[in-house]
């Protein structure tokens, strides 16, 4: 039977597919295993803080800031002014507005000329 072409310390489990090796290749598994390497030790912090986080919800807590972020929040800071372009944004409805359709679309035309979408 076929396999992956790994790296010596990698063991993959799991069923084998020939499309699949077309993608994990042997360079795109030492990436992978390089990047556990390199982040597990984060990795593991950030589940375990996770764990901890349910239990205190399941326990009736509530989630709050990070306490390290209160200069933030608390700082004396303001953001830039909202660009011209942005700053009086209509939309003409050109039919009856008792029709829902109607509003819906000149809804999401607001929505995507606002993002830049037209």
């Amino acid at each position: 039977m076929m396999g992956y072409d790994v790296p010596e310390e990698l063991d993959i489990r799991g069923r084998y597919d020939p499309e699949f090796s077309k993608i994990l290749t042997k360079d795109a598994l030492q990436f992978v295993a390089d990047l556990q390497r390199e982040f597990r030790n984060h990795i593991k912090y950030a589940m375990e803080c996770r764990r901890e986080a349910k239990m205190r919800y399941n326990n009736g807590g509530l989630p709050g800031f990070d306490p390290a972020t209160k200069y933030i929040r608390e700082g004396e800071w303001v953001c830039a002014p909202v660009p011209q372009a942005v700053a009086d944004r209509r939309v003409e409805i050109t039919g009856p507005v008792r029709e829902r359709k109607m509003i819906i679309n000149a809804t999401q035309f607001w929505c995507q000329s606002f993002h830049g979408g037209l």
